[in-house]
């Protein structure tokens, strides 16, 4: 029944990514499952994307690492559940430092959503020189706007190979580690008000396993004033 829902709705929407498509579902109650659960019945159905992987041939794995600070830049976008309430992270990573330069817990996935964390994560580092940016093939990374947006302030672009995610396996570690400790702390009823411990406790093991990070306390960062919590 999920799959056919799932095939069923992306054939609604054949020009949607399965991330997307995946947070488009749940906002609808069609159906509510995981990215990585949406890739492969689009997979086994012939659906996957748009950008087919070629036959034959080999593939670097991943990109040439940075050697200094602000090389690269790696962006995502990651689905959260927060009491109940679906929302958005949206951070950049230094590929260099692994260090969150700016993270945004947003209510929407638009490419406008992307482009102003992005321009809010420029204002903030204030860097002669532009680092690369590296994205997934989501919908909001290959959006006109986007190229755009980023041709204007003189940013070079690398996506990622399709069904390939170690490419920009750096912030899906960090999407994943974070995703462990809301859904640690969302199970607890008191959660509100001892929100700190746990994503204090989190900070710290990031950084201990990512030596050069200077992920710092900024990742705490409210939310909205209307969310009556912070992260």
């Amino acid at each position: 029944m999920e799959r056919a829902a799932i095939i069923e709705y992306k054939r609604q929407n054949p020009g949607i990514g399965y991330r997307r498509l995946t947070y488009m579902m749940l906002d609808n109650n069609v159906v509510a499952t995981s990215p990585a659960t949406v890739l492969r019945v689009l997979t086994e159905a012939g659906l996957s994307t748009k950008w087919t992987q070629p036959a034959g041939g080999t593939h670097k794995k991943g990109f040439i690492q940075p050697e200094k600070p602000h090389e690269q830049w790696h962006t995502d976008i990651s689905y959260l559940n927060i009491l109940g309430t679906n929302y958005f992270f949206m951070g950049v990573l230094d590929g260099f430092s692994r260090s969150i330069l700016h993270h945004e817990v947003r209510t929407d996935m638009t490419t406008d959503d992307v482009q102003i964390v992005i321009q809010r994560t420029l204002e903030k580092v204030g860097l002669e020189t532009k680092p690369r940016i590296i994205t997934d093939n989501g919908g909001q990374y290959v959006a006109r706007e986007f190229k755009d947006f980023l041709k204007f302030r003189d940013i070079s672009h690398s996506r990622t190979r399709p069904n390939h995610p170690q490419s920009n396996g750096k912030i899906e570690r960090f999407h994943k580690s974070l995703k462990q400790v809301s859904s640690v702390t969302g199970s607890d009823p008191g959660w509100s008000t001892q929100v700190t411990h746990p994503f204090h406790l989190f900070l710290h093991l990031f950084r201990s396993c990512c030596q050069r990070s200077a992920l710092l306390d900024e990742v705490i960062h409210p939310v909205t004033v209307s969310m009556n919590f912070n992260l």
